[in-house]
């Protein structure tokens, strides 16, 4: 039985996220809390598996308990967001910072895909709660996530992954990236452990809420100094930059290595799709690309970075150890 605390200052809040688990036969919601210092002292009286956690809370916000739940009783917490508003967003990834393994947007009864964001958080909490988080020192937010990777993997990072991206090796054009659960965290840290100057475009499909991405790539270009652009139709991709696939299209290249919108339906349930990624930049770059697929739940993108490895490109996905959720390998036939 999987022991959840739902931290919420809401009254309505708490009370549908207490409904959504109530009848979950392996979810038992062993505690609520309206506040930040409420969800320390359950934490510890209750150990539960797993925190679903507000942000904006009265007294101690949800970054600031997160905080100290990581540094003195880590566990797996959840950032349950109330809105795609600028200041939410920007609240969020500075929850991921802090420790946060994951964010999902609150399921709400007006939007038409209530039933879907339900089984979803229901999902997260399930595969999130087998996760073992790490203690972790107290630092400027800036080097902890760093500092968190390199203790999950037990081993230092690569540290020039420019290496094999030398002419005299192999010529490439482009790189394409997917990643979903935890995948904000392992692009930051991937994309600063390349020495700059970057000399190939560098193309990003991340799962997110709707209205979070351009949060995501300020957040972005300020921990890894890269230039990071939202994606346009019939934009050349140049060396150097890294691109970000926008809200509800799917994001491809034309023959001319342009990039396409395409709005058509979801794909392994997700627009953006990392596989529509894939699939179109085999079909223009072949074998000079670099595919890396990154953590996340689901097969999206599993099977087309076999596409991109069968035409010849080079192809990199992120291992157990180091993965938030290792969802495909793990879970899939």
């Amino acid at each position: 039985m999987i022991r959840l605390l739902i931290v919420d200052d809401s009254i309505t809040a708490r009370e549908m996220l207490q409904q959504i688990f109530h009848d979950q036969k392996d979810i038992e919601v062993v505690g609520i809390a309206d506040s930040g210092f409420k969800a320390l002292t359950l934490v510890a009286q209750l150990k539960p598996d797993i925190v679903t956690m507000d942000i904006h809370m009265q007294g101690m916000n949800g970054i600031e308990a997160i905080s100290i739940l990581m540094t003195t009783a880590p566990l797996p917490i959840i950032v349950v967001s109330g809105s795609s508003l600028e200041g939410e967003s920007r609240s969020v990834f500075k929850a991921l910072e802090a420790g946060a393994l994951a964010w999902i947007q609150r399921p709400s009864h007006f939007d038409e895909n209530f039933d879907k964001s339900v089984e979803e958080l229901r999902e997260l909490v399930r595969v999130l709660s087998e996760v073992k988080v790490v203690r972790r020192k107290k630092m400027p937010q800036t080097h902890a996530m760093k500092a968190h990777f390199h203790k999950l993997t037990q081993r230092a990072p690569v540290t020039d992954l420019s290496n094999i991206f030398k002419p005299k090796k192999r010529i490439f054009d482009i790189i394409v990236l997917g990643a979903s659960t935890g995948g904000p965290q392992a692009i930051e840290l991937f994309l600063q452990n390349l020495k700059k100057p970057f000399l190939l475009p560098i193309v990003i499909v991340q799962h997110m809420s709707e209205g979070f991405v351009g949060t995501f790539i300020e957040w972005l270009s300020d921990t890894t100094g890269f230039i990071i652009q939202l994606a346009q139709a019939g934009q050349r991709p140049e060396a150097g930059v890294v691109y970000v696939a926008p809200d509800c299209i799917q994001l491809g290249f034309a023959k001319t290595g342009v990039f396409t919108f395409e709005k058509c339906d979801r794909e392994n349930g997700q627009i953006p799709s990392v596989s529509y990624l894939f699939r179109s930049a085999a079909s223009v770059f072949g074998s000079r690309i670099i595919g890396v697929l990154l953590s996340g739940m689901g097969k999206d993108g599993a099977q087309e970075l076999k596409t991109l490895y069968d035409v010849g490109a080079i192809t990199f996905a992120q291992d157990q150890q180091s993965c938030v959720v290792f969802w495909y390998a793990s879970r899939s036939n």
